[in-house]
């Protein structure tokens, strides 16, 4: 979350969704990768909500944008990429290039075929690739 307070933020949410849903929480096959997946989709709904709260903002208060600190431009480019892919794709982008979990890996989290992963990640390739001829033109 590159801040402190925001993943506290989330830690909390987290636990309080693990507290209300205790009953599919103690089914999940795996609850260490059930706290993974909610954790994930948690950071993820964070960061797609904060991008569209800069968005109005932007469009609203053009050049007066309080508190948006400036960010690595490669960062930026990350967060709009994967802002612009589908959710399954973004899932197994960040597993695998963040995360650095294997296929193998990621496919015994999403409980998904390791070749479903690999598509998925072929996927976010041509979608990086046609995005990132977007932004230089």
């Amino acid at each position: 979350m590159r801040d402190g307070e925001s993943a506290k933020d989330v830690m909390q949410e987290v636990f309080l969704r693990a507290f209300e849903a205790r009953a599919e929480f103690t089914a999940a096959a795996s609850p260490l990768a059930w706290l993974y997946r909610v954790t994930t989709n948690n950071c993820l709904n964070r960061l797609r909500d904060a991008r569209r709260r800069r968005t109005i903002l932007g469009r609203n208060f053009a050049g007066d944008s309080p508190g948006v600190a400036p960010t690595a431009d490669a960062a930026l480019t990350v967060r709009a990429l994967l802002g612009n892919l589908p959710e399954d794709v973004q899932e197994i982008a960040i597993y695998y290039f963040v995360d650095q979990m294997s296929q193998e890996e990621i496919s015994t989290l999403l409980a998904v075929p390791r070749r479903t992963v690999g598509y998925r990640l072929e996927q976010f390739r041509v979608l990086a690739r046609a995005q990132d001829r977007e932004m230089a033109s």
